[in-house]
């Protein structure tokens, strides 16, 4: 019995290292892509919401997991694993949506992108736009040609090639990241559901002798 409450203690403590992980990254990313612009902010605002709560969500859960653990009590480690396997669902669901969310970025990146080029004598678009094309060493949407409203920025330098893609890229390469990370999180999940039900039944049969 000592073992498995060895091993929860374990498990949750990995899970709080990862829940505190989410919480650091997506606090990052939110601030990070300010600086992008509020256009492209808005493309990371959801994502970033969601892992903060989920992270503090694991948070909590991996505390109660310890303590039922700690105090040996069949009640708390029931209640924990079903939030677990709860929260486990709600885990895979985002990892899946974010792959497929992967697909549908290009468009969506183009046409933001598009637009900020086209608007880039407003004083909220220069800033961020000239801080992607220094960064990624691009040029427009699609190449310089998109500046037919304005003269071409400085932050183009000798670019060539447009941001739109590149920038896309970098994106689902988070992206992928992110959904790589959270099938992680939920298979060590997983394990600690799995010995909490086994130390709930060593518990049990421990009370009726």
């Amino acid at each position: 019995m000592k073992c498995l409450k060895c091993a929860v203690l374990f498990f949750n403590l990995i899970c709080f290292l990862c829940a505190l992980i989410l919480i650091l990254l997506g606090s990052w990313i939110q601030i990070n892509f300010v600086q992008y612009g509020k256009e492209l902010q808005t493309v990371w605002q959801a994502a970033t919401i969601f892992m903060i709560t989920l992270g503090a969500f694991m948070l909590l859960l991996s505390l109660v997991g310890c303590f039922g653990a700690l105090v040996g009590s069949v009640g708390v480690l029931w209640v924990y694993g079903a939030l677990v396997v709860i929260l486990l669902i709600v885990e895979s669901a985002a990892a899946i949506v974010t792959i497929l969310w992967r697909d549908k970025l290009d468009p969506q990146v183009y046409g933001i992108l598009k637009d900020a080029v086209y608007n880039y004598t407003q004083s909220d678009v220069i800033q961020p736009i000239d801080m992607i094309q220094k960064a990624f060493e691009c040029c427009g949407a699609d190449n310089a040609d998109d500046y037919k409203h304005s003269s071409v920025p400085d932050s183009c330098g000798h670019f060539k090639v447009g941001c739109a893609p590149i920038f896309s890229e970098f994106l689902k390469s988070r992206l992928f990241v992110i959904a790589c990370a959270l099938f992680g999180v939920c298979f060590v999940q997983l394990l600690s559901i799995i010995i909490a039900f086994c130390l709930c039944k060593r518990l049990r049969g421990y009370g009726s002798v």
